[in-house]
């Protein structure tokens, strides 16, 4: 990051000014010269602290049974006990937060273990990469898909200790839907094999949905805790969201690998798989670029709610049925509709001392 007197640091709307810094007391305040540090706020209060490990704990709790509402309150919590302190805090709250989910899961039988421990995870990390200012494109992507691939890594566990598997579960209730179709009519059974296919091809990303709304449910807990930590969490400027330039080439290569596929079946089965999922991901990264142009756009213009709103359902709605958020956020990789400063010097979103190049 730059260093220079007056200019702002940026990550993803995270700032931070170095250089001369003006800071207030009771005597009129002082002056730090440029290269000096101003004085950083007293931490949270040992009230805080325990009052952050229980919502943990309760969270923990909760996620036993509603693991979207226990990430929520995971994350809340985890503001406050990380939230000007160090990474010791945050681990032990998370150790004592595991134990606690880890009993409730196991003695409730409502939710697997490993995927409540996954849930909390996930809190976790969404939690204090924000309060360490470090959520860039590229940490949450991975963080995400990295619950992805540990809730399916569950899930085939648990399915191999009974000797099956997802793709056969999934089989067995699609043939019990074709035998209940079978007595209605011909339609209704092509449309069960259609739904069907497209479960036996895109199961991963009911896995992927699931882990980006553990993610978002803990956004969430972290959005509502951020302005009550001392020092107060800043939150990321959506409008200034902007994916790396690696995920972009990843999502070209996909992209390409399964259109010569198309013309030329060469690719295995497994691999068609992972590269139609995988493109779900990259769509997803991509139509959130789309949404942050939109936002952007409201933002700049002032527009009033009901006018966001409906500018928001629009999208939703045009990425649903055209892709055309997605289509816009890769434009906007080249266009750069939004004038985000890209390149080397110069800090954006992407960018932690440098461009955002996949470096956590």
């Amino acid at each position: 990051m730059s260093g220079c007197n007056g200019v702002e640091d940026k990550q993803w709307g995270f700032s931070t000014r170095r250089g001369s810094v003006q800071t207030g007391d009771s005597n009129g305040g002082s002056i730090v010269p440029a290269g000096g540090q101003a004085p950083t706020p007293a931490p949270n209060g040992r009230a805080t602290l325990i009052g952050g490990i229980i919502s943990c704990l309760i969270g923990g709790i909760l996620t036993g049974f509603l693991p979207v509402v226990g990430c929520m309150l995971v994350a809340y919590g985890l503001v406050f006990v990380c939230s000007g302190r160090g990474l010791g805090y945050a681990l032990g709250t998370l150790v004592a937060t595991a134990a606690v989910v880890t009993a409730t899961a196991f003695f409730a039988g409502t939710v697997y273990v490993p995927d409540a421990i996954i849930a909390a995870l996930l809190a976790f990390a969404c939690a204090y990469s924000m309060v360490r200012k470090r959520l860039t494109p590229t940490v949450g992507f991975l963080v995400v898909v990295g619950g992805t691939l540990g809730l399916i890594a569950s899930s085939t566990i648990y399915l191999s200790q009974a000797g099956s598997s997802i793709q056969e579960v999934i089989q067995q209730v699609i043939n019990q839907y074709l035998e209940v179709a079978a007595l209605q009519s011909a339609a209704m059974v092509s449309a069960v094999h259609a739904v069907g296919d497209y479960c036996l091809q895109y199961w991963p990303s009911l896995y992927l949905l699931t882990a980006i709304a553990f993610f978002g449910f803990a956004y969430l807990g972290v959005r509502v805790a951020a302005p009550k930590a001392n020092p107060k969490v800043e939150l990321p400027d959506f409008t200034q969201y902007d994916v790396p330039l690696w995920l972009v080439g990843v999502f070209v290569v996909t992209l390409l690998a399964l259109s010569a596929n198309a013309v030329n079946p060469t690719l295995d089965d497994v691999v068609t798989i992972v590269c139609d999922n995988l493109l779900v991901a990259l769509r997803i990264a991509l139509a959130l670029q789309g949404l942050a142009i939109v936002a952007w756009v409201a933002k700049s213009k002032k527009a009033a709610t009901p006018m966001k709103v409906a500018a928001y359902v629009a999208a939703v709605f045009l990425e649903v049925e055209l892709y055309f958020m997605a289509i816009l956020g890769f434009v906007d990789v080249w266009a750069n509709f939004r004038h985000l400063a890209r390149g080397v010097g110069k800090t954006t979103i992407q960018e932690d001392d440098g461009q955002d190049n996949g470096s956590v």
